[in-house]
């Protein structure tokens, strides 16, 4: 049976830290793998916990004079518990290995150790249920956030949209169940690259394939359906429909319509009822809903429904506030595209150049007119790359980053400085293009660091380079 373990001390969940390699501690506000066990049933009332993150058995480490720690392979008496009720879903665990119960020590500040010879507030763990294999934002989410996107709709007439949350659930949930590690890279992807074009078609799909869903939820005049949505969100019904996905071990698209005009998309990974039935009634601020949210990358994120202001919000930011939402179901699996990793060696060498550029009121137009990139080296050596912005229009506003992977790779001090050129022509046709901001990054096995910020540039037919000196 999969539990988390919430701490009475603190109300946190207790996570095998650092994937197991460090002692378990309650200090998470979500579940996910790290925060997952698999409760063994021993009979007589004891129990065995094996970590979800690493396959290791719980052990009251040294005889339980150390802190607790998943490092186990095979239970012995210090990898036994009795565990004894002490009120509903909520258990004291008593280590074999020295007679004490287990403790989140200091209000849950400091590892679980086994030294108390009685259970209190410290010593009580409500068990939750856990249904199904964990999707896990850090590991199958993607390292960059939705933020930043400008999609171009009708260059023409400058017409774009600037946010691919669903494009994003859909594409994590397509590397997800195909068994492929999403891409890696730590910085939003570039404009006509790959990975790029495949989650503006996932957006556009997650929305078309909604659309009498969306028409529904937006159809709110004046606010005269507020209490309306938000029970929907809270009845049996909807969440039952979460349920059926999570309950069988799958994730779920769940699509928010905000108090406001826009709608967000998210992954619903778990949930939690605790004493709420589903019935509009009492204990409604038991019931939660555990999420991988595109707006923040790398961890689980815990969304809460506030009866008085009838919303839903994230519980660390309540003032981000949702209507109601409903459950995705039209979502069918597609095969996304292979991206290139960029899990480099750990010996500190640069493989990766990554500009950050932000361009003002006068647009880079791409097709024929595009920005190269000369690498100087300490050795005199240079590294010329074209086109960088992949005959890519950058919208005024716009945020976009070029990624270079290096011809070899070279050490931080080995490069010296950057050309950026444009090749404009000029004349009335020419193009002109307002670089407002430019940021660089070096990209390597055990670092993404920013090296230099520069301020902006006009780019013209007769002024077409910038020398940046690192």
């Amino acid at each position: 049976m999969l539990i988390a373990l919430k701490s009475m001390a603190n109300g946190k969940f207790v996570c095998a830290e650092n994937a197991g390699a460090k002692s378990l501690i309650a200090n998470r506000d979500a579940v996910a793998e790290w925060e997952t066990f698999d409760l063994i049933d021993l009979g007589n009332n004891r129990v065995a916990l094996r970590a979800m993150v690493n396959g290791k058995y719980v052990c009251a480490e040294n005889g339980g004079a150390d802190p607790l720690i998943a490092n186990r392979d095979r239970v012995g008496q210090w990898e036994t518990f009795e565990k004894i009720p002490v009120a509903p879903g909520r258990y004291a665990y008593r280590a074999l290995a020295n007679g004490k119960y287990l403790c989140a020590e200091n209000a849950g500040a400091l590892p679980l150790i086994a030294n108390r010879p009685k259970a209190g507030q410290w010593e009580t763990f409500e068990e939750i249920a856990v249904r199904g294999k964990m999707f896990a934002p850090d590991a199958h989410g993607f390292r960059f956030q939705n933020d930043g996107f400008k999609n171009d709709v009708f260059p023409a007439l400058n017409i774009q949209t600037d946010a691919l949350c669903g494009g994003m659930s859909y594409a994590a949930l397509d590397y997800y169940f195909l068994n492929i590690p999403a891409p890696d890279q730590p910085f939003r992807p570039a404009s006509n690259t790959a990975l790029r074009r495949y989650l503006y078609d996932r957006q556009v799909e997650s929305l078309t394939s909604n659309l009498d869903k969306w028409a529904e939820v937006y159809l709110n005049p004046f606010g005269t359906r507020n209490t309306e949505f938000f029970n929907w969100g809270i009845s049996a019904g909807r969440i039952g429909e979460m349920r059926q996905f999570i309950d069988q071990g799958k994730p779920c698209v769940l699509c928010l319509k905000s108090v406001g005009d826009l709608g967000h998309q998210v992954i619903a990974i778990g949930y939690k009822l605790g004493r709420y039935k589903g019935d509009l009634g009492p204990y409604l601020e038991d019931f939660e809903i555990y999420v991988y949210d595109p707006n923040r990358a790398g961890s689980v994120r815990t969304y809460m429904a506030d009866r008085s202001r009838q919303v839903f919000c994230p519980k660390d930011q309540p003032d981000v506030q949702y209507r109601t939402y409903f459950v995705d179901k039209n979502y069918q699996v597609r095969r996304p595209p292979a991206v290139r990793s960029t899990k480099y060696p750990n010996d500190e060498l640069v493989y990766e150049v990554v500009l950050q550029f932000a361009t003002g009121p006068d647009d880079l137009r791409g097709g024929n007119d595009n920005v190269d990139l000369v690498v100087g080296l300490a050795d005199g050596t240079q590294q010329t790359y074209r086109n960088i912005n992949l005959n890519a229009r950058w919208s005024p506003g716009s945020n976009e980053f070029a990624q270079i992977v290096l011809q070899r790779a070279v050490r931080k001090d080995q490069i010296r400085r950057l050309i950026v050129s444009t090749t404009f022509g000029g004349g009335i046709s020419g193009d002109n293009w307002d670089m407002s901001a430019l940021t660089v990054y070096f990209l390597g096995g055990s670092f993404f660091q920013s090296r230099k910020s520069v301020g902006g540039k006009r780019f013209t037919g007769d002024d077409k380079v910038l020398t940046i000196v690192l």
